[in-house]
């Protein structure tokens, strides 16, 4: 209850009328405070004075503030068009850190970004404020924007092609000399790719294991992956 003038009382606003206590002096708990006009500081105008409080009685719960980082997790929407595939997402940085009560900041597992449209993409794309929000009103993120970065592409296929020629490495005979191979890429990419362009060498380590890798076109390296051949075993005729 405060009393003063009525002019004094006329020039309250919202800002007046919060109330600070001192609780440096207890320990971390619950505790049920008493307010009294002593201990009870407000920022009145001059003229204006604290006549009671009712009620009189607060409890709290006082908990050590600390710091924690956790992972960002990137919130997507919509969908790509047809024929394009998301291939990977980054965010930088990957973990943000938070401050509040311990009790708050140890329920939070990670945060999560605003929603990102993937309507309309088809290139890599980079979000580079995108804001990260928390529902808990008691914990702040010490940087509340990051950077997304979006790997997006032609949507990769396998294609099987037979008759691909096999070689050893150093000119030995290889048995079968020719297999199936199936290959990973991107669509326009393999429909555009020939048999006769490829060829599937046996590499023969010292103890006589051997390992197959695909010889392709110049400019398709790192584009398309070997996935699997037919047959799997290959012999070598020295």
């Amino acid at each position: 209850i405060l009393t003063g003038s009525k002019e004094s009382l006329d020039r309250l606003n919202s800002r007046n009328l919060i109330a600070f206590v001192d609780v440096s002096g207890y320990q971390q708990g619950t505790h049920t405070i008493r307010l009294m006009r002593d201990t009870v500081t407000m920022d009145l105008p001059e003229g204006v004075h604290i006549d009671a409080i009712d009620p009189n009685l607060v409890a709290l719960r006082l908990e050590p503030r600390v710091v924690r980082e956790v992972p960002v997790e990137v919130q997507l929407d919509g969908k790509l068009p047809d024929g394009y595939e998301l291939r990977s997402v980054s965010v930088t940085p990957a973990k943000v850190r938070l401050r509040g009560p311990a009790g708050h900041v140890e329920k939070v597992s990670a945060v999560r970004t605003e929603k990102i449209s993937l309507n309309n993409l088809n290139a890599n794309t980079n979000v580079a404020q995108a804001s990260v929000t928390i529902s808990d009103g008691k914990v702040t993120i010490s940087d509340p924007v990051v950077s997304v970065n979006l790997e997006i592409g032609e949507q990769r296929v396998e294609k099987s092609f037979t008759g691909i020629a096999v070689r050893e490495n150093s000119g030995a005979v290889a048995r079968p000399q020719s297999a199936v191979v199936t290959v990973y890429g991107e669509r326009s990419v393999l429909e555009k790719l020939r048999a006769e362009e490829m060829q599937l060498i046996l590499d023969v380590a010292e103890d006589g294991s051997i390992t197959t890798r695909l010889s392709l076109p110049p400019g398709l390296e790192g584009r398309v992956e070997l996935r699997s051949t037919k047959p799997t075993g290959f012999t070598i005729v020295k």
